[in-house]
């Protein structure tokens, strides 16, 4: 009693857990994933940016590269750790730490960062730079000290560096700088590698948020799942897809309309900029323009004037390359079905017509990560997503086998996968085993020792020893028992014994006699007897499942564990198209998209598939319970004349034996084998056998009784097998039969052309002959009410009796 209200209570528990887990799951996986588009926007600015030059900058945002000179002052600061001088810094300090288990870690106690103004030459001009708060800096250190368990790293910009920098043109009082302000469509970047080092380490970051967003949408759908007590797995796969692929289109498609409006302001602002500075330069000129750029003749007699001339031709080429390069954006897939949707309107045209621009400024160059990255992420993704489907498929399948086998009972068992239920005896023969942890009788135990080493966060369980012992058992129900050999057997067992001294901890696990047991295995003949069944693992690496729980349980913990498994599987695959697509140097919110419909897609054809080997499984086993009616139908026509033989020589009234004899005979004849024909024979040999029983009770004084009775019993057995293999036949098809009929099974066994089958109709009832006593009664027939019959044979009912003999027992073996 306390141990099942125990077990109720970490039930409730863990539902509890489980409805916590929904919310918070859920939160961090629209957070990773609105990161990830954060981040994808972050690179869609990078990339509207092109490289340019001073000369060509437009107000607003700038991609440029050049060599660092101090400001007009010369002014300059001491590296932190170095003293080196330098434009700007950042010291590091860290202190190694190391755990109780010895592994040793550099924790940051002091991280600093200074800077002062400085100029960048490119040699088209020369432009201040003001740095300024959150300026992402990307920079390789140039020097690093250990003393003892401290570590120093220092970061700088010294004079004539090379470096690319990201921020906004300003152009107060016609002196043009390069400043970074908080707000502003682009990214702050100053470093010492190029900008698409900084898009390739987003890109990487993205697709990992990415992955991170997708197991936990799918964890937070398991959980919601098993939550609710919902073991569908279609269904779990069609949740976990819609929720994925609705919530990465919506996102995903709401970054894209907001980046594409963000990045036509944006042009719009500078080609109104960019105009402004046109109208000031051609009036310094003394030329007059009407705003068109694409006026050829103006701009090329600017050209051929001094300063601003120049200017005014590199900066319409700056424009043009910014257009293209966010016209560029806009037509790819599926932005462009964005910007149609949501009426984004063109720019006027900048280039002449038939004009090029010079290299590669329409083209965006894709910005690699390091190979190595896209490699792990892609074979680590690989391995697991084979785990995570190969198992989760496995656990899927042993629950669906479960669902679909139904129970036999013990003495019904026949050769070949069977399920059967009932309590748990010893083997008279065999002296049980004895607990190391509760010194209790059992067939079989698990004896787990643990210690507890770490500290901390770091605190951990290491398994010190893990034996098992077990024996053969029986598993005994109202129709009698088979043993059970547990060697490769997976036992779920629900008793367990804890305890713990000290740091160690001793757990055993057991089944003991008296125990409830579930036994899904294969039946085989016993290598002991070789006349009877036991269960034991398959060779085909079929289930084989042990437990005292009961079945509704194991199949819960089956499928818990399936969606997990499947969970995993299927932010595996989004991740192994995402590390693909990090080869390529392109990162899109339609990756993300593609991701999750693939790898759900994945994980439903999975189920397909199962769906499939499940209406295969139950078409064979409906093949399966027909062969076993057809066995026993043949084996008590087989045993029927030996009946006849002995009741010849025994029987004294055997004119009326005989007839009733040669009638169970015949009804299972040589040219009478299908199930459908069989249906009146067996209850014409239903009601002989009624017939022969009441001549036995009529004439108790039987000569060998014992062997008579023996006699009568197999017979009585025979019928009951017949009708309990019909009963079986019939529940196989009744289930068969509820699967192909009900959706989503209705397609695959349509598409497949799955037959139907019929059930069996016989009138024939499982028989008991405990209460039938065929010693020989003391009370006179009279008093029994028993009618007296001539003693004398019937010789033409045994004639009769042996001619349908000789016509009904086959000749040839096969038959």
């Amino acid at each position: 009693m306390n141990e099942s209200i125990r077990g109720t209570q970490r039930s409730r528990l863990k539902t509890t857990i489980l409805w916590v887990l929904v919310p918070v799951l859920s939160v961090l996986g629209i957070f990773a994933q609105q990161t990830s588009l954060d981040t994808v926007r972050e690179i869609r600015v990078l990339e509207r940016i092109p490289p340019s030059t001073i000369l060509a900058s437009l107000p607003g945002p700038n991609m440029l590269f050049g060599d660092v000179l101090t400001n007009t002052a010369g002014e300059r600061i001491q590296g932190h750790w170095t003293n080196t001088p330098c434009v700007w810094f950042r010291a590091v300090k860290e202190v190694e730490s190391t755990d109780s288990e010895g592994n040793t870690t550099w924790n940051t106690v002091f991280d600093t960062q200074s800077g002062v103004p400085f100029r960048l030459d490119d040699s088209t001009g020369i432009i201040p730079v003001i740095p300024g708060e959150g300026i992402d800096y990307i920079f390789k250190r140039k020097w690093r000290t250990t003393k003892g368990d401290e570590r120093f790293t220092e970061y700088r910009i010294d004079v004539d560096d090379s470096i690319h920098l990201v921020g906004m043109l300003t152009t107060e009082d016609r002196s043009p700088a390069l400043t970074f302000p908080s707000e502003g469509a682009y990214l702050p970047i100053i470093s010492d590698r190029s900008i698409a080092g900084a898009r390739a380490s987003r890109a990487l970051i993205s697709t990992l948020l990415s992955i991170s967003s997708v197991f936990l949408m799918g964890a937070s759908c398991t959980c919601l799942l098993l939550a609710i007590r919902v073991f569908n797995t279609l269904g779990f796969a069609l949740m976990v897809g819609a929720v994925e692929i609705c919530l990465l289109m919506f996102s995903g498609i709401l970054m894209m309309s907001q980046d594409l409006q963000s990045a036509h302001n944006s042009l719009e602002k500078q080609c109104s900029a960019a105009q402004d500075i046109a109208l000031e330069d051609f009036k310094t000129l003394n030329l007059t323009w009407n705003t068109d750029w694409q006026n050829q003749a103006l701009f090329a007699e600017a050209a051929q004037r001094e300063t601003p001339g120049p200017r005014l031709a590199a900066m319409r080429l700056s424009l043009a390359s910014r257009k293209a390069r966010v016209q560029d954006i806009r037509d790819r897939f599926p932005q462009n079905i964005v910007s149609w949707a949501i009426a984004l309107p063109s720019t006027p045209p900048v280039l002449f017509d038939g004009e090029l621009l010079p290299g590669t400024d329409t083209q965006l160059t894709p910005a690699y990560p390091f190979w190595l990255w896209p490699l792990l992420i892609t074979l680590i993704s690989i391995i697991l997503a084979v785990i995570g489907i190969l198992f989760g498929y496995r656990y899927v399948r042993t629950k669906r086998l479960i669902e679909n086998i139904p129970t036999t009972p013990s003495a019904e068992v026949a050769i070949g996968t069977c399920e059967v239920k009932g309590t748990l005896r010893h083997c008279p023969d065999i002296d049980p085993l004895t607990g190391p942890l509760t010194n209790g009788s059992c067939t079989w135990y698990r004896y787990l020792i643990q210690e507890w080493r770490g500290s901390g966060k770091d605190r951990r369980l290491v398994t010190l020893s893990d034996k098992t012992k077990r024996q053969q058992f029986l598993c005994e129900d109202d129709s009698g028992s088979i043993p059970i050999n547990a060697k490769d057997a997976d036992v779920i067992s629900g008793r367990k014994a804890k305890k713990s001294k000290g740091n160690t901890v001793y757990s055993e696990w057991s089944l003991r006699e008296g125990d409830p047991l579930y036994v899904l295995g294969s039946a085989e003949l016993d290598p002991h007897t070789g006349d009877s069944l036991r269960i034991h693992a398959d060779e085909h690496t079929l289930p084989f499942i042990i437990s005292n729980l009961p079945e509704d349980r194991i199949s819960g913990m089956k499928i818990t564990t399936a969606f997990w498994l499947l969970t995993l599987g299927i932010a595996s695959v989004a991740a192994i198209i995402l590390g693909v697509l990090l080869f390529t140097g392109r990162v899109a919110a339609v990756d993300q998209l593609t991701a999750a419909m693939a790898s759900t897609t994945a994980v439903i054809l999975l189920v397909l598939v199962i769906i499939y080997n499940d209406l295969v499984f139950l078409k064979i086993r409906v093949h399966w319970a027909q062969s076993n009616i057809q066995v026993a139908l043949k084996k008590r026509k087989n045993l029927i004349p030996q009946l006849e033989s002995i009741a010849q020589g025994y029987m004294t009234y055997e004119a009326d034996v005989q007839s009733t004899v040669a009638r169970l005979r015949s009804a299972w004849s040589a040219e009478n084998t299908s199930l459908d024909d069989a249906t009146p024979s067996v209850n014409e040999a239903a009601e002989a056998t009624s017939g022969l029983l009441a001549i036995r009770e009529a004439y108790p004084d039987l000569k060998a009784n014992a062997l008579t009775s023996d006699l009568m019993k197999r017979v009585v057995t025979l019928e009951n097998e017949i009708s309990a293999r019909r009963a079986g036949f019939n529940a196989t098809v009744e289930r068969y039969l509820a699967r192909t009929h009900t959706f989503p099974d209705l397609l695959i066994a349509k598409l497949f052309k799955f037959e139907s089958a019929e059930l069996l109709s016989w009138d024939n009832s499982i028989r008991s002959v405990d209460h039938l006593d065929f010693t020989p009664n003391e009370r006179s027939e009279e008093e029994l009410g028993i009618e007296i019959i001539n003693e004398e044979p019937d010789e033409d009912v045994d004639s009769d009796s042996e001619t349908d003999s000789d016509t009904d027992v086959p000749k040839k073996e096969d038959e």
